[in-house]
């Protein structure tokens, strides 16, 4: 064996025993030696997605796979580092190249799978379980997953209690807890979310999943209780902590968050998401220098944490650190290049440091308002939003605000609504299909901007929600980390939103950071009957509006298909 040889089965080694870090610094070495060498560039290209950087990743295996021929296992390998990239059809198309270099290549099959639960394709999900390969506990998973998506929850929770789960029986329990919350069945969930380790990392999901079940119902008490039961025990997380402590602040039972804080401080001092959420209480306090101070201190102890970078990142833009703040958005990108959220922050950081910003917020090309026509079988838009607003009204079952949403006052669906069979919903969907086509269509061929690059000729609708926001309801300016074009169609509009005041409009430019020089751009005013699109990087909020009347929404996401 070469001495080459050698040292690529040693890494290798490492790699598979999650000595990835040292793997990856001993691939860095050979490729200083070796940079052409395929074996090199592939066990590159695995090492690099192991510490997620997904562009490196994807840099060395296209250059492998320019060196070589390829291999059902190198065409995985790209599924893999696209799926993380959170680019699902680059991502399909590559693991069914590898299926078809080789149809016998289960690892494929199973990716493949797991890109479709991720990015919430039931019925995709549901045809590969059908096609007669054996996926074992992962695949009941993911059809218990699919099947909650379609709305099909006794299905969903048949599946699971047909199986005697090892490997998935936490994933399986969590997936029980979002069955029996959206069945309503809360006695059951709370007793399932009992069953949970408290140790398992999915426990802080299962307890957002619970207080949030609790609170859209209108039961705070309840879910007060819930927080302050799963925050006491010795062996509560670091990760379980800091979910009560965000639970509680959005809440708005500011002392108990900060109670709960200094307790997770106290008994965890040096843990890194500790110190991540002690930075956030520091920025949301005023006080961005020592934001800036905590956060070094978190990615000293846990380098190129994407989260600890983003959160940093922004408390450099408060404290004017910008050059800071545009290196660790350069880094973040390199993980994930696709999330929306880090553009948003490169905006603002242009914005605060007087840099032109126009590129990403172009809102005379990229903000576009459309006021539709009805679709076949109604007389006009009127009769329409009427039939809708009852469709919508059937499913807005509940009485409080979710806790982990972006609106204020107000209540939301929790089901896809292009998922439902519902015929005056899908004929909304039918009704905006040309709109968002044009929209498209206007996007200029750009292989550098981060709306234009990933323009395609399909698209899919990746979720779709209600709003119902009642007197001073609003948004809070946000943005939709996962999508790719957002919207907002306006279905009932109270007689306070209307062209004498901004009440109720959509603005859009003003971030979520403390930023008093950075508001609002652009408003655009609500009507019945009209849409508004726009990419999901930018920030985007409401005003909020007076009357004891409601506002009702349909808001959708769009990924490329």
């Amino acid at each position: 064996m070469s001495e080459l040889a050698q040292t690529l089965q040693n890494l290798y080694g490492a790699y598979q025993a999650g000595e990835v870090i040292q793997a990856e610094i001993g691939i860095r070495s050979l490729l200083q030696l070796y940079p052409e060498q395929p074996d090199v560039l592939r066990l590159g290209a695995l090492t690099a997605l192991a510490v997620n950087q997904v562009v490196t990743a994807d840099q060395r295996l296209s250059k492998a796979a320019s060196l070589t021929p390829l291999t059902a296992e190198m065409a995985n390998t790209r599924g893999n580092i696209l799926k993380k990239a959170a680019d699902w059809p680059a991502s399909r198309e590559a693991y069914q190249a590898a299926i078809k270099l080789d149809s016998n290549y289960q690892p494929a099959y199973d990716n493949l799978l797991d890109m479709y639960v991720q990015s919430e394709q039931p019925g995709q999900a549901l045809t590969l379980l059908e096609s007669g390969r054996d996926f074992g506990e992962m695949g009941e998973y993911a059809r218990s997953q699919a099947l909650t998506n379609l709305g099909k929850y006794e299905d969903a929770l048949e599946t699971l209690n047909a199986v005697n789960a090892t490997r998935y029986a936490d994933r399986m329990t969590l997936q029980r807890v979002v069955i029996l919350s959206a069945m309503s069945r809360l006695d059951e969930m709370k007793e399932t979310i009992g069953k949970l380790p408290i140790g398992s990392e999915l426990f802080p999901k299962a307890l957002g999943i619970g207080v949030n079940a609790l609170e859209m119902r209108g039961l705070r008490s309840e879910a007060l209780n819930m927080i302050a039961e799963y925050t006491v025990p010795s062996d509560t997380t670091p990760l379980t902590y800091i979910k009560g402590v965000q639970l509680l602040r959005r809440a708005e039972q500011n002392a108990a968050s900060r109670a709960l804080m200094d307790v997770a401080a106290d008994k965890f001092d040096s843990n890194p998401e500790i110190l991540g959420e002690m930075a956030n209480f520091a920025l949301s306090n005023g006080n961005a220098p020592g934001s800036c101070e905590i956060y070094q201190r978190a990615l000293s102890v846990k380098p190129g944490d994407l989260s600890l970078m983003t959160g940093y990142a922004q408390a450099a833009i408060v404290a004017g650190n910008y050059t800071t703040a545009q290196k660790l958005i350069q880094s973040a990108l390199g993980q994930a290049p696709n999330n929306q959220f880090l553009f948003a922050l490169a905006a603002t950081l242009q914005r605060a440091s007087g840099a032109d910003h126009t590129a990403l917020y172009d809102y005379d090309r990229f903000v576009r308002p459309y006021d539709l026509d009805p679709p076949k079988g109604y007389a006009d838009i009127g009769s329409f939003n009427a039939a809708l607003k009852d469709a919508l009204g059937r499913l807005h079952i509940y009485t409080g605000t979710p806790v982990n949403q972006s609106l204020r006052k107000g209540t939301q669906t929790d089901i896809n609504l292009a998922l439902v069979e519902d015929p005056v919903i899908q004929s909304f969907f039918d009704m905006v299909d040309g709109p968002l086509r044009d929209y498209m269509y206007r996007l200029p061929q750009d292989v550098q901007h981060p709306l234009c690059r990933r323009k395609r000729e399909s698209y899919r609708i990746a979720g779709a929600w209600s709003v119902r926001l009642s007197e001073s309801g609003h948004h809070v300016n946000h943005v939709h980390p996962m999508g790719w074009i957002s919207s907002s169609y306006y279905v009932d509009i109270p007689p306070s939103v209307n062209e004498t005041s901004k009440e109720g409009w959509i603005k859009f430019g003003e971030s979520s950071l403390p930023l008093p020089s950075v508001g609002p751009e652009k408003f655009i005013q609500p009507k019945p009957g009209r849409l508004v699109l726009f990419p999901s990087y930018m920030w985007h909020g409401t005003v909020p509006f007076q009357g004891q009347e409601t506002r009702l929404t349909l808001p959708f996401d769009v990924v490329p298909d």
